[in-house]
């Protein structure tokens, strides 16, 4: 079965290095989001188009070409389809991954398992559900602490679920983006609607937050046929593995964010105020490097074509 799910991302960052603004269209911290999900592996469909997910969020979303839609596979990777305007050819880009459609099902099942058992056996949050957030059911929001493996990070999750049973049946532990239908880890047969998802990234302190509110969710059939799409990988060097680069992109960020956290700690210890100066004279110097490896990411992934050229806005 094909569900349609229309939902609103809202999100707010403490520290914005390194996103750019100008990229975004209409409220650059809001994402409109309407998309097909596969109940029965999970994978997602963003159609592009003028009313796509593209062309609604993104005012650079045909910089480089249109894009034509993007699927979201079971093992997480993204593959966007679209026309390549340099070459004029149809593409169809892919960030490689070396996750299997089994391992991310175990990952998603994991996950669910560890916040149904930190949310005290179901122990209901007893704050009500948002004023803003417009769902005429009633819910129910559970808490819970998750943390990353891959960054140490432990994120607070605040979900809301609807209290009417849901009858979309589905084989995968979560269909849809932080809402739509959650198969009960310990009720086999039973599946929730997620209404409202709420994340504090690395702790209520940080002032990172993501929140999504559902809109709607029904069954509704779209077709896609990638076929005519030339397929391309994207970054690496002739020889070597995106996905190599990828983590060496990712290792490079997580040092920067670790140096930055210590550095914020000793300006927090200093007495002087040339200690302040010096300090805040090395955050200046890590924040135009973490540009640095952002823009080589960028050129890597060809959605810039210089390091030079992406460096520009940092003058």
């Amino acid at each position: 079965m094909i569900i349609k799910i229309e939902a609103l991302l809202n999100f707010k960052m403490a520290h914005t290095e390194g996103y750019s603004f100008e990229y975004g269209k209409g409220n650059p911290n809001q994402f409109n989001m309407e998309y097909y999900v596969n109940s029965a592996d999970g994978s997602m469909l963003f159609p592009g188009g003028e009313m796509g997910f593209f062309k609604t969020n993104f005012s650079y979303s045909d910089r480089f070409g249109d894009v034509d839609a993007a699927i979201w596979l079971p093992n997480g990777q993204m593959v966007m389809y679209g026309i390549d305007k340099r070459e004029g050819k149809m593409r169809a880009v892919t960030r490689e991954s070396i996750q299997t459609s089994e391992g991310r099902y175990q990952n998603d099942f994991i996950q669910i398992f560890k916040f149904m058992e930190s949310s005290v056996e179901w122990s209901e949050w007893k704050e009500p559900l948002p004023s803003r957030v417009d769902w005429r059911g009633e819910a129910v929001g559970y808490k819970a602490d998750l943390s990353e493996a891959y960054t140490g990070l432990t994120n607070t999750w605040i979900m809301y679920f609807d209290k009417a049973p849901t009858p979309i049946v589905t084989s995968v532990p979560m269909m849809g983006y932080m809402v739509g239908v959650l198969k009960d880890i310990k009720e086999t047969y039973c599946n929730r609607l997620v209404v409202y998802s709420k994340v504090l990234i690395g702790g209520k302190d940080t002032g990172d937050v993501i929140e999504v509110e559902l809109k709607s969710i029904r069954p509704m059939g779209i077709t896609f046929d990638g076929t005519p799409y030339q397929p391309m990988g994207i970054g690496g060097d002739s020889g070597t593995s995106v996905t190599e680069k990828i983590a060496e992109y990712e290792s490079k960020m997580r040092d920067l964010e670790l140096r930055k956290q210590s550095l914020e700690r000793q300006k927090k210890r200093c007495s002087t105020d040339s200690c302040v100066k010096a300090i805040n004279s090395k955050l200046d110097n890590l924040r135009l490097e973490k540009q640095r490896v952002i823009c080589e990411g960028m050129v890597a992934a060809g959605m810039e074509e210089s390091v030079a050229d992406c460096m520009e806005g940092e003058d």
